[in-house]
């Protein structure tokens, strides 16, 4: 069933490839800011982008990018996991199985409950997305989670606290932490 799952995810991505999710166009401001950009790549086009007006494009192009990668990350890691698992080899797939589930999920979550937070905290460095030294991560990751149930359809068919803890608390009973981090 796991493969199943697995599968059916890795399918989005792969549309995604199809479909060209990754290449967009957008109108020129300028006629002229067709000669600018050509001539220009990487971080020097990006930086025209930001000085010449196109934030927007930036961010859609950011957007686009962080949730295929994100997805697609998901499914590498998922994919490995599960061979572990079926290989008998429990230490290697619960290791691989912690980031899919604990780091990918989240910020897919983070995007979806509250993109330009993501967004800021995204383009600042990735200390700003680590919530783990955080003597709030607890009530930050709960908020999350509960502002991305809320804009799916099916609400907060379960609490998101107890998602929490699922997913995050070390001394929790039924959580997956602890068996992400045990050696077996």
């Amino acid at each position: 069933m796991s493969f199943v799952l697995h599968d059916f995810l890795a399918e989005h991505v792969v549309e995604g490839e199809r479909a060209n999710l990754l290449s967009f166009e957008t109108p020129l401001k300028k006629q002229e800011d067709s000669t600018a950009m050509n001539s220009l790549k990487g971080d020097a086009l990006w930086r025209w982008f930001e000085a010449n007006g196109y934030r927007d494009l930036m961010d859609k192009y950011a957007y686009r990018s962080l949730i295929f990668a994100l997805v697609s990350d998901m499914c590498q890691f998922v994919y490995e996991g599960l061979n572990c698992s079926a290989k008998g080899k429990l230490s290697v797939a619960f290791a691989i199985l912690r980031k899919p589930l604990q780091d990918n999920l989240f910020y897919l979550e983070w995007i979806l409950a509250d993109w330009p937070d993501f967004l800021a905290r995204f383009q600042k460095g990735p200390c700003q997305l680590d919530l783990s030294r955080s003597d709030q991560k607890k009530p930050k990751r709960v908020d999350i989670i509960a502002r991305a149930m809320d804009r799916l359809p099916l609400g907060r068919w379960i609490d998101p606290e107890l998602l929490y803890e699922l997913r995050y608390e070390k001394a929790s009973q039924l959580g997956l932490d602890p068996i992400f981090n045990q050696a077996w």
